[in-house]
């Protein structure tokens, strides 16, 4: 039991009693409003304290998502290397100039490494690629080569230059006899090594 102060008079009364003897507030049916009204505002402020608690959650795995995608590019790109990062940016720019890029397939490839006297690193990626062509078939390949430059001095990467062969151009200057521009500018100079022998011109057929 405790004693209250009546709302109306202002008298003390016992928060037992049913009405102000002084007045005849109703005092018991008073204290009960007054208790159910302190008992929602707490449970009110319960839900909304734990409603907080979920969306700092939320909020947390929306900022952890980017950071871990973006963690794992850098791991990966820091293990593959420069003939890594080669081997993507070729692929990328082959698949641009495919009619039909989720077709691309690259047939064979092969990486020729070399060096200057400054420590730079020159990244030759050479092989054949195929892609649907507007019939919907595969072509048969075409051959490719890419340059690419590990800077030391700088601390840079870039691939410089993506090329594919031009099959009808390659026929044309077969059947004289001389060697295609692609052979001549690109694949003698980039894709030649101990194991890959350069393209010598000879007249078909």
């Amino acid at each position: 039991m405790a004693i209250v102060s009546c709302p109306e008079c202002k008298a003390s009364v016992s928060d037992q009693a049913s009405n102000c003897p002084h007045c005849g507030y109703p005092i018991k049916q008073e204290a009960i409003a007054e208790n159910m009204q302190h008992s929602s505002s707490v449970s009110s402020g319960g839900a909304r304290k734990g409603g907080g608690h979920v969306w700092a959650w939320v909020l947390g795995i929306v900022v952890a998502i980017p950071v871990v995608l973006i963690a794992g590019i850098y791991v990966r790109n820091k293990s593959i290397g420069p003939v890594g990062w080669a081997q993507d940016n070729t692929t990328k720019a082959l698949r641009e100039q495919m009619k039909d890029p989720d077709s691309m397939v690259i047939r064979s490839s092969y990486v020729v490494q070399k060096a200057d006297d400054k420590g730079n690193q020159f990244i030759y990626i050479c092989g054949i690629v195929d892609g649907k062509n507007s019939f919907g078939g595969y072509a048969g390949g075409t051959r490719f080569a890419s340059k690419s430059e590990s800077s030391k001095s700088l601390g840079t990467f870039d691939t410089w230059s993506v090329q594919m062969d031009d099959p009808e151009k390659e026929r044309a200057a077969k059947s004289v006899g001389m060697l295609s521009g692609f052979d001549s500018v690109y694949w003698n100079d980039w894709c030649v090594d101990a194991t890959h022998p350069a393209i010598i011109a000879s007249k078909s057929g």
